[in-house]
């Protein structure tokens, strides 16, 4: 379900939206143009120096559609497209604070046209000589073209941000974050190396950052998440660059790439941590040939030796035969690999793994049985939920167009709570031209089936407006996602649920953050139509809240905002 910008936002990780927040706090807005009543498009300086470009487009009702921004961040909403919709939630198109931030960046530039080389020189020097971490970067940077000094700067940026962010021996939350800023921007310089053709370059500082980071788990407080988002970006980084250099690399690229694996993955920074070795074994599968698979089969052998030291769970097996399997389809071929998934249909993984192939080849009643056989298993576990196999079970009706079982297979999924399959559900029924008798008999099965959140979401994008006021007064929490649409036709009640929420929130707020959050919910109690309403809030929470200095800033500035 979309959003509008205050719930998206409110759904951002902590990390992320920090450090989006003080992107716009900074002024790192440098552009900000709205193309259309429900389009922009932003500049944004990076950390590193680069502009990055994000576009937004919303739905007429306010909501977040698509965000979207040409950084090197691989996940859904990065720290450029935060800073740019909190731009846009406090109407800063076309404001001076972005102009002011775009002319002081064009007054530096002017100054430094116009100083000399000499000066220049001077001026970089005297700075280095003071901070060796903007030695460190600097020189990272402006790179050089030997690969061993290029690693050496990494390794040297990173000892360095490790070393300032250490105190008494421990990292601790926010110093964790700064170290992952560091690893990430490494990251960055791998991919930049691997476009300019240094393949190894890239794969050698692409595995350092992995196993830094990896060691880091165990010194660091990661709880942040920042730690573990370097890790993954590491591991996919790693397999992208082993399967361009598998397919275009030298000889002597591919040999040099394969034995470090094997070696590195047996590394004791492993130790303690389930598969995590064997996530990076599985990259060494690009280079495996039957001439050279006694070392990936030796190091697979190592790593089972110390699986018998730890807990090995189902994840772990699982880990071990997926490797396997990778190795036979490289060394022994796909046939191999078949025969190796036919015989381990009790795996869930490789159970799907085998509904793909039998999708991929047209067997769709072999896909059936394999799926149907795991959802009458799992009904015995009342704990599972069996999404997945009633997803590849809708595929396989959808592909062979069975269109009963498809429309069993998605009431199944909606009623598991996958609202995405409400649309395809309707859609089914109205091709078969019964969905004014469907409907119903569905909307009073989903008030008793589905959690409430959900049940009003649907009845929302079905336009139920009054259904969807009377689950309000049952569940207020939702005042947040329905108020502004609901003050339409209810304005006094919604107003006074959207008081209430807000007085409940502002009890537990206990730091600045939540006090913004707190006046993201005034605004939008005032732009829902309660301005008389939002204003003697304000004073309410004033009053009752004098002691929290940060609050009263935070509700000071809002007020200012509101006024104007």
């Amino acid at each position: 379900m979309k959003k509008d910008i205050s719930s998206f936002l409110d759904s951002v990780p902590d990390r992320i939206f920090e450090r989006g927040e003080d992107y716009y706090a900074n002024g790192n807005v440098t552009r900000l143009v709205k193309q259309s009543d429900l389009a922009y498009v932003a500049d944004v300086a990076g950390s590193n120096g680069a502009n990055y470009r994000v576009e937004l487009l919303l739905s007429p009702n306010g909501k977040v559609d698509l965000c979207s921004c040409d950084c090197p961040y691989d996940d859904d909403v990065c720290k450029h497209i935060v800073a740019v919709l909190l731009a846009v939630e406090n109407g800063d198109i076309g404001k001076d604070k972005t102009r002011k931030k775009a002319n002081a960046k064009v007054n530096l530039r002017s100054l430094l046209e116009a100083a000399s080389r000499e000066q220049l020189y001077d001026i970089i020097l005297a700075v280095a000589e003071k901070n060796k971490e903007f030695e460190a970067r600097l020189i990272f940077l402006l790179g050089g073209t030997d690969p061993r000094v290029d690693l050496d700067h990494v390794k040297e940026l990173v000892r360095l941000a490790i070393r300032n962010n250490t105190k008494n021996g421990y990292i601790d939350y926010s110093g964790c974050d700064n170290v992952c800023d560091v690893l990430s921007d490494c990251l960055d310089f791998g991919v930049d190396r691997y476009n300019q053709g240094r393949t190894v370059t890239a794969f050698d500082a692409t595995l350092f950052i992995l196993l830094k980071a990896v060691e880091l788990a165990s010194t660091a407080d990661s709880s942040s998440g920042s730690l573990t988002m370097v890790i993954d970006d590491s591991y996919r980084q790693i397999d992208s660059i082993c399967f361009g250099i598998a397919r275009h690399g030298a000889d002597e690229e591919k040999k040099y790439c394969y034995e470090k694996i094997c070696k590195e993955a047996q590394n004791k920074v492993f130790r303690g941590w389930t598969n995590w070795d064997y996530d990076l074994l599985r990259s060494a599968t690009h280079f495996a040939t039957a001439q050279n698979a006694a070392l990936i089969y030796a190091a697979l052998d190592k790593l089972r030796e110390w699986s018998k030291e730890r807990h090995v769970s189902e994840h772990c097996r699982t880990a071990d035969m997926l490797t396997l399997w990778r190795i036979k389809a490289a060394v022994e071929g796909e046939e191999a690999a078949f025969q190796f998934v036919e015989s381990h249909l009790d795996n869930d993984t490789f159970r799907q793994i085998a509904v793909r192939k039998s999708i991929e080849n047209g067997d769709f009643a072999k896909a059936e049985t394999l799926c149907l056989e795991k959802t009458e298993e799992k009904k015995k576990d009342c704990y599972y939920r069996p999404a997945l196999w009633w997803t590849l079970l809708y595929e396989i009706y959808e592909k062979s167009g069975n269109r009963r079982k498809q429309i069993e297979a998605a009431d199944n999924l909606l009623f598991q709570g996958d609202l995405s399959y409400f649309d395809k559900l309707k859609q089914l029924y109205q091709e078969n031209g019964e969905w004014q008798l469907a409907y119903p008999l569905l909307r009073a099965r989903m008030q008793t089936g589905l959690p409430y959140d959900k049940y009003m979401m649907l009845l929302d994008d079905e336009g139920e407006d009054e259904l969807l006021f009377t689950e309000l007064q049952k569940h207020p929490d939702m005042i947040f996602v329905f108020g502004n649409k609901l003050a339409r036709h209810h304005p006094k009640e919604v107003y006074d649920i959207y008081w209430n929420e807000i007085v409940k929130e502002s009890a537990e707020a206990t730091d600045r953050r939540k006090y913004r959050y707190i006046c993201r919910l005034i605004r939008e109690l005032y732009d829902a139509g309660g301005k008389a309403e939002a204003l003697q809030l304000i004073h309410f929470l004033r009053q009752s809240f004098n002691k929290r200095p940060a609050m009263l800033d935070e509700l000071g500035k809002l007020l200012k905002k509101l006024k104007k």
